[in-house]
């Protein structure tokens, strides 16, 4: 029963957010949900990571979801501001970034973290994919951040990063054998 509750709860934000496909295609480029989607997306990243770093029985469920959002927010993204054209995001992204072709980094990050997120729901990963994949989200999260990120954002992109690394190092050093003790 909690479990579903809590499956609801992580969702119900996917069920607001879908109302921006009730707009017709192209005609709120600038609409809240854009944002609101991108936060839940950061969200989900920030709560998978964490939930990572943890070691939580919840993190293979945490990280799909962020995925999900993810993928939820390019889609809202394209229908309200793009008009499902990649013609149309290619040019925004150069007009934003200056390089047009980095709409292609976005397709890789949204296909790495999907292969990641389906793989570690059904078998672990090795050591070396895993830091490729965060390296390379950690890396265009930030990048995304300095693009297209208000203050606000990029406040928060470092308090997490800040967190984060202390949670990992907390972590790591809570699991050093005790010293032997001194006669």
């Amino acid at each position: 029963m909690a479990t579903g509750l809590i499956g609801l709860g992580l969702l119900l934000p996917a069920l607001l957010l879908s109302n921006a496909f009730r707009m017709p295609s192209g005609s709120a480029p600038d609409h809240a949900l854009i944002l609101i989607s991108a936060n839940a997306a950061m969200i989900g990243w920030y709560a998978g990571i964490l939930s990572l770093v943890l070691r939580s029985r919840f993190a293979p469920a945490l990280w799909a979801l962020g995925c999900f959002y993810l993928w939820l927010h390019v889609a809202i993204v394209f229908h309200l501001k793009h008009s499902w054209s990649h013609h149309n995001a290619y040019e925004h992204t150069r007009e934003v970034s200056g390089v047009g072709s980095g709409v292609y980094v976005n397709y890789a990050i949204m296909l790495v973290w999907l292969i990641d997120a389906v793989w570690l729901l059904v078998a672990d990963r090795p050591k070396i994919w895993r830091i490729a994949v965060h390296a390379f989200l950690v890396f265009m999260v930030f990048n995304g951040m300095v693009t297209y990120g208000s203050w606000y954002s990029r406040s928060l992109f470092g308090l997490f990063v800040i967190v984060s690394v202390a949670v990992w190092l907390d972590t790591r050093t809570s699991r050093l054998p005790e010293p032997p003790a001194s006669e």
